[in-house]
């Protein structure tokens, strides 16, 4: 009996939560319709605009964007990035034989720059998984730290990042920034998975894929064991100061 009363009350308490979780789910592809760049040749395409920051602050629309390769980029996209957008800077997180296979295609008036996260395989530790060792070794740290100084250099102007998918490195990529700027793990989080709502929509574009919670849970993890949070890793492990972290706040904040 007892049983069969603890199965009831579950059953009811999951009908309970079902209209929750459908709101969530809806509330989530409303956020990716709105963080979409609206290009049509390219995957994962989002803006970091809107998301609540440091000191009451939210990112600027239209300046922090990211994406799969641009390599398959139309015309239209690329009259969007340069002139709607203003694109000034492309940070590509692709190894030599990634971009020699698919280059990205030609962006007028932006500057672009190769920056690999790959270390070497003795570096990297083959034991560790692949977002640890995306952010762990030599060869990685001077790869982001370099994208925080292109991130300095763009004065004005937006910029973009991007690996083969947008969703692995460059996701990594967007969690360095967005704590960079002071938001919390939560929107972290939930811009993070917002690639699998893209990935529903868009199963059919290079490098779709799902990315994993777990995955991006312990790459903080690793963080926060090895530099104590992962400001401590942007500041310590990567050499950004705070001047510099400042500089970008203002730059890209603005009053909510």
């Amino acid at each position: 009996m007892k049983t069969m009363c603890r199965f009831i009350a579950l059953i009811l308490a999951t009908l309970l939560l079902l209209p929750a979780l459908a709101c969530a789910e809806a509330d989530d592809v409303s956020l990716a319709e709105r963080q979409s760049l609206g290009l049509e040749m390219v995957w994962n395409d989002r803006q970091l605009g809107g998301y609540a920051a440091a000191d009451g602050r939210r990112v600027k629309d239209g300046l922090l964007l990211w994406a799969g390769r641009l390599s398959d980029a139309s015309e239209a996209d690329v009259a969007l990035l340069c002139d709607t957008y203003g694109l000034k800077t492309v940070v590509d997180l692709r190894n030599d034989g990634e971009v020699n296979a698919h280059p990205d295609v030609d962006l007028p008036g932006v500057t672009y720059m190769q920056v690999t996260l790959y270390g070497t395989p003795e570096e990297e530790g083959f034991d560790n998984p692949v977002y640890i060792r995306y952010l762990a070794t030599g060869t990685a740290k001077a790869g982001y730290k370099r994208l925080f100084d292109a991130l300095l250099a763009t004065e004005e102007g937006a910029f973009l990042w991007h690996c083969k998918s947008g969703k692995d490195r460059t996701g990594l990529a967007a969690m360095l920034i967005l704590t960079a700027l002071g938001a919390d793990e939560e929107t972290i989080m939930r811009d993070f998975l917002l690639t699998n709502i893209v990935n529903e929509s868009e199963p059919d574009m290079p490098g779709a894929g799902a990315v994993k919670e777990e995955d991006m849970r312990q790459a903080l993890d690793y963080l926060a064991e090895t530099y104590g949070s992962v400001m401590g890793y942007i500041t310590d492990g990567l050499g950004v100061t705070e001047d510099e972290i400042r500089t970008l706040r203002d730059r890209y904040l603005e009053d909510a």
